[in-house]
């Protein structure tokens, strides 16, 4: 079935989509979402609606339904805040707003419409057919045995024993009643049955075959129907002289009809390829280096390979080896005679000269190689920083002039899509180098067609991943910012677009911009699940639990069943508290594929509650696709330690020692805790300083290595570098990822300062600490790694309150048992009854 909604055509049966731009292969389930829709234009359908006729009723979400319209939409280029195709209406469902209009096959020719009428006799009637008869009438060809009859009760394919062997008069058409009021008894004297003749009339007449009509699967269900019903009514009859001279005439009109289709679809070949191209073959010459510096040559050397690059990516182009050109080039012929020494249709040559500033001048000239005369030339200032954008404007502008004038060269936008869709392709492919093809068949997209939006939002987010599994490289996040303002220069009011910037000021930490960005979205449409998804995420990174709450309410009410939802709805719980239900929750969702964020934050929250073999089993599944995530390496040893396999902690340890060791210290803290070694930890980030430059500017680092400097008894060095840190620090984002709050450090310090005989100091920064876990407390944090905080602080001076805020914590599941008997700062409490009571308790949730 092929029809057209709005400027697309549609290929059902392949599940194709195109128009003149563009020619695109949907998912099964995407397809059947589009058919169904054009089954019912301009109605709106239910959520309920689309899973019972589009799902069969099989259970899934409702964020199935939500991401395949988004997938349709997509395949449309339609846009939910300004719909052209698919209207969102709210509380509701969906509606098709697009013109659809079937596309018909080839109709019968309009002088067949006057077909002979002559009534059957009824079965009762008929005479008994010898065996060669039966056999004949066996071997009638299909189309004469399965008849589709017309609107008028003529049968498609027949006509008149009169009209087969002269011209084909058009005979004006009856009124139904006309045709229904034959006589029982027709010419022949044969009767009919009159019933079922107008039966199949009336199914068959609904059936709407006009050019450009509108055709509903109702409407082709019933010219089936009417074709079965027709073909029961007249299958047993015995062939007529006027059949047997139909068939014949048939025969003939099947030869027609073949040779008609093969003549339209060699028409099809050649509109779609015009002619077998002859290849266009361009000899990139050396660029001359014009710099009074002779090392400049390299920048010279490098624009030349660049734009070379970029051509061979091009179907239809063929490069010159560029030691073919050199060789030739240095013999200080004509333009023409290198070009017919190298086989060459075009040249480019070109040269840099040096302005102030350290930058340079590039020059490039495209020459032909027949004539020798100079199509085009360009020229710009550039620096180190921007050679390679320089290099895609002189491609584009060189493609340009090869497309008006040589028909060799593809179209420039159709090669753009192309590379488009290649890129998506690598993309999709979760292998370790795919996505640095994605992005070289991305760049070569937008330097086909400099306008393609979508090549910039998709490489921004390709960057963004990179930065995200491939140890947070900042210059990763640069470049994705970069494309994603390049897009949004391109489309400003792109939700898309808006929602990936939004995203990606939130991995940068700029939560605040991050929520602007996206209640710009939600200015246009308050229902967009991914701008309000990111204003509860901001909220839950400032670790501000109510205010999370209240923004994921707004959506729960018409996104309830997208697992998005469902899942930070259940990481919120679990910040708050209700350990049991949301970690139920989390782990039927994470059965199915998810976004890697909403895993990445149950993770911490599952760390921080000890349910660490929750955690374990998510881990392992995230590093599968994220093999290179650091966090997730550190979250994996710290988890493995907390259940006890200490040799596995300590192998994994080994990947870890070529990252940051601000980013991984946890990791050895949590082993050398385990194993009593926690005073190694200071020569450990000793080192680490002796071979890595200004360390101590990373707050991080520097907690850490006072932290590390109480583990070891050095109290002095630890009180300078705590305090160092912590006496401007407001507490309210936490220095490590993974510590919920400064007071972990402010307990350390506290105790340093208890050792070093400065109880004053100390009190006060007890008091700091107890502030930071009321003002969690407020937010709606209930995790039980507060009341572990808690305890530090008070372990030196009031081990009663330091007791109960560990049975608080380990009565809520916390189960790190290793670190609570081995951290020097819970020191006083060790040979208290009561803890080793609570350490046996521990143990029991770590077993769980």
């Amino acid at each position: 079935m092929q029809f057209r909604v709005g400027h697309w055509q549609v290929v059902a049966q392949e599940n194709k989509i195109f128009n003149e731009q563009s020619n695109k292969t949907v998912e099964p389930k995407v397809m059947d979402l589009l058919v169904y829709l054009c089954q019912h234009p301009g109605k709106v359908l239910s959520a309920d609606d689309l899973l019972d006729k589009v799902w069969s009723g099989r259970v899934v979400t409702g964020s199935s339904i939500y991401q395949t319209i988004a997938q349709l939409r997509k395949a449309l280029e339609d846009k939910a805040s300004a719909p052209r195709y698919i209207e969102t209406v709210p509380k509701k469902g969906y509606k098709l707003i697009a013109e659809v209009a079937v596309i018909t096959p080839i109709d019968t020719p309009n002088s067949l419409q006057g077909f002979d009428n002559t009534p059957r006799r009824r079965r009762s009637d008929k005479q008994p057919q010898t065996g060669a008869e039966s056999q004949s009438a066996a071997k009638k060809p299909f189309i004469e045995r399965r008849q589709v009859l017309k609107g008028d009760g003529t049968a498609r394919g027949q006509q008149q024993p009169s009209q087969i062997n002269e011209p084909l008069p058009k005979k004006p058409a009856q009124s139904d009643e006309a045709t229904h009021a034959l006589d029982d008894k027709g010419s022949t004297g044969r009767h009919v049955d009159t019933d079922a003749a107008q039966n199949v009339s009336c199914a068959t007449s609904s059936t709407r075959t006009a050019n450009g009509s509108k055709m509903s699967r109702t409407s082709i269900e019933s010219d089936l129907s009417s074709s079965a019903v027709t073909h029961n009514f007249l299958k047993d009859d015995q062939p007529t002289q006027l059949e047997v001279k139909a068939s014949v005439w048939l025969t003939a009109r099947q030869k027609w009809l073949t040779v008609s289709v093969f003549c339209l679809l060699l028409l099809l070949v050649i509109t779609l390829f015009p002619k077998s191209s002859k290849t266009t073959t361009i000899a990139v010459l050396p660029f001359n280096n014009n710099t009074q510096q002779p090392g400049n040559h390299h920048i010279a050397d490098a624009t030349a390979r660049g734009l070379s690059h970029l051509l061979n990516k091009v179907k239809g182009i063929q490069l010159v080896a560029h030691t073919s050109s050199s060789a030739i080039a240095k013999q200080g012929l004509a333009a023409t005679h290198i070009a017919e020494s190298l086989g060459a249709d075009y040249l480019i040559e070109g040269q840099i000269d040096e302005l102030p500033n350290q930058l340079f001048r590039i020059e490039i000239a495209l020459i032909n190689g027949v004539q020798g005369t100079q199509y085009w030339s360009g020229s710009s200032k550039v620096s180190w920083q921007n050679i390679e954008q320089q290099q895609e404007y002189f491609f584009q502008q060189i493609l340009a002039v090869l497309k008006q004038q040589n028909n060799s060269v593809d179209d420039l936008n159709m090669q753009a899509a192309q590379a488009y869709e290649q890129g998506n392709v690598y993309r999709g492919a979760h292998e370790p180098n795919s996505n640095d093809k994605a992005i070289e068949q991305y760049l070569l997209a937008i330097s086909l067609n400099k306008r393609h939006t979508q090549a910039y939002i998709r490489l921004s987010e390709v960057y963004f991943e990179k930065y995200y599994h491939e140890h947070n490289n900042s210059q990763w996040l640069l470049k994705a910012k970069g494309y994603l303002y390049h897009a949004l220069s391109l489309a400003p009011d792109s939700a898309e677009a808006l929602n990936g910037l939004s995203q990606l000021q939130f991995y940068g930490q700029d939560y605040q911009q991050a929520r602007q960005t996206a209640r710009q979205i939600l200015a246009k449409d308050n229902n967009n699940l991914l701008a309000n998804l990111n204003v509860s995420k901001t909220y839950l990174a400032e670790l501000n639990i109510h205010q999370a709450q209240a923004a994921l309410a707004k959506v729960l009410t018409t996104h309830e069943n997208a697992n998005e939802v469902r899942a930070l709805q259940a990481i919120l719980r679990l910040y708050s508290g209700d350990v049991a239900t949301a970690m139920a929750a989390l782990n039927r969702l994470f059965e199915q594929p998810m976004d890697p964020y909403y895993v990445d934050v149950a993770i911490a929250a599952a760390t921080a509650t000890g349910q660490s073999r929750s955690a374990l089993r998510w881990i392992e599944q995230r590093l599968e696709k994220a093999p290179y995530q650091a966090q997730l390496k550190v979250y994996h040893v710290v988890n493995l330690v907390n259940v006890g396999q200490y040799i596995q902690a300590q192998k994994l340890l080994s990947e870890l020692k070529g990252l940051p060791l601000e980013r991984t210290f946890s990791a050895f803290e949590a082993v050398y805790l385990a194993q009593n070694k926690a005073s190694q930890l200071l020569p450990l980030l000793k080192e680490y300083v002796a071979t890595h430059d200004n360390v101590f500017s990373n707050s991080a680092f520097s907690a850490q290595f006072g932290l590390s400097a109480v583990y070891a008894g050095q109290y002095k060095t630890a009180n300078h570098y705590l305090r160092q840190v912590l006496s401007d620090h407001d507490g309210k984002q936490a220095l490590d990822q993974i510590l919920l709050s400064d007071a972990f450090y402010r307990g350390a310090f506290a105790f340093a300062l208890e050792q070093d005989n400065r109880p004053v100091e100390a009190a006060s920064v007890r008091q700091k600490g107890l502030k930071d876990i009321a003002y969690h407390h407020r937010r709606g944090v209930k995790l039980p790694n507060l009341d572990i905080y808690k305890a530090r602080l008070h372990s030196f001076r009031d081990q009663n309150m330091a007791l109960r805020s560990i049975g608080q914590a380990i009565k809520a599941g916390y189960s790190q048992k290793d670190f609570l008997q081995h951290d020097t700062v819970l020191s006083p409490l060790h040979d208290h009854q009561q803890f080793i009571a609570l350490m046996a308790q521990a143990k029991l949730n770590q077993e769980r």
